[in-house]
């Protein structure tokens, strides 16, 4: 769960509602696409807006309407299967965020999601690791002690999904964390998603 060290700024992201309205219109515009390369849907962004990565079913970018201090990761149709992946991703985190789990301490929490589900997250913004060196004793030990209470996947040994954040190391990119396969927890959080894998097995028939 968010700890006092980001009150503040949850509380920031109360005073500026018109960031949600912003990222709900983008992902509107770009809603009926089968991919979404951030190349070609930049122009539907608001002038000013940094975009920082992107990965599998998910961009991650600063726009003007949030605080300097935040990002956005937005879920993105991906291969014709709609939000489905980055939603999962999202909703599994803010889970993640919002109750007490053996990932909750060691995890740059989500502050912010839409009201109606899990299309978008904002979370704090955190400097990315140095991938060119090895990760620092407070991510050993913590790979250690999460490798001991049984979490396998991968992501979250990856030196690049960490990032630092007032000078210290937590999993910034953690949608595929949880042990169950194919995110199958983010599936009774997410009210969307149980439809779009509906949608998803069928297309597959």
């Amino acid at each position: 769960m968010a700890s006092s060290a980001f009150e503040s700024l949850a509380e920031s992201l109360d005073d500026r509602p018109a960031y949600a309205t912003t990222l709900a219109d983008i992902l509107d515009t770009i809603a009926d696409r089968e991919t979404v390369i951030w190349t070609d849907v930049r122009e539907m962004f608001p002038d000013g807006t940094e975009f920082l990565g992107a990965g599998a079913g998910r961009l991650v970018v600063a726009i003007p309407s949030l605080p300097d201090t935040t990002v956005a990761k937005l879920a993105i149709p991906q291969w014709g299967t709609g939000f489905t992946s980055g939603t999962l991703q999202n909703a599994l985190e803010h889970h993640i965020s919002t109750t007490p789990t053996a990932l909750s301490t060691v995890t740059l929490p989500c502050l912010a999601t839409p009201e109606d589900g899990h299309r978008w997250g904002v979370y704090p913004r955190a400097a990315p690791e140095n991938e060119t060196t090895v990760a620092g004793p407070a991510i050993q030990r913590a790979w250690q002690e999460l490798d001991q209470l049984g979490f396998t996947t991968s992501d979250i040994y990856a030196h690049e999904n960490w990032g630092v954040y007032r000078g210290q190391s937590y999993l910034i990119d953690y949608g595929y964390a949880h042990p169950d396969d194919d995110c199958r927890l983010a599936t009774t959080i997410a009210p969307q998603c149980e439809q779009w894998r509906s949608k998803r097995a069928a297309q597959s028939e």
